[in-house]
């Protein structure tokens, strides 16, 4: 059934059954083939010094999806300038596709930062991490991007 637990004093609502992740999906990023950063430096899952003008974007490494696929997609943002953050999934490097996840964060809040993203259709897809917007310009730098597909009843977590 279902558990309401306080936790950081907050309620939450999980499913006490299965709220199992899978394994990390994020071995590292390059840049966007179509909309590269202009100044970009990554170690492992960690994204810095990253600055980038019009279109501006790195993506992960590959990883199949299916219609349906729920991912939890979390960060530690360091916003110190410019446009917000785009995050999202797409099929494609370059971000072009519209095979994307059903949602994007957007942001300028710096510190931990966590997001669900529900795929629309199949196939290999990238973490994309931006401005994903013509004429824009972002400078940010993340640590410890981790995304994993959310098994069981990820409609209950929060």
């Amino acid at each position: 059934g279902l558990d309401s637990t306080v936790g950081d004093n907050s309620t939450h609502i999980i499913d006490e059954h299965d709220t199992t992740l899978g394994s990390e999906l994020i071995t590292g990023f390059t840049n966007g083939t179509g909309y590269p950063l202009s100044d970009f430096t990554t170690s492992g899952r960690d994204v810095s010094g990253t600055v980038s003008s019009a279109f501006g974007g790195v993506a992960s490494n590959s990883f199949t999806v299916a219609t349906g696929d729920v991912y939890k997609v979390t960060f530690n943002l360091t916003h110190n300038s410019g446009d917000v953050l785009r995050v999202f999934i797409a099929t494609g490097a370059d971000g072009a596709s519209a095979s994307r996840s059903d949602t994007n964060l957007q942001t300028t809040t710096s510190g931990s930062t966590t997001v669900y993203l529900t795929m629309i259709t199949a196939g290999t897809s990238y973490l994309q991490l931006g401005t994903g917007s013509g004429g824009h310009s972002i400078d940010f730098s993340t640590t410890d991007v981790s995304c994993k597909k959310v098994s069981g009843n990820y409609g209950v977590l929060l």
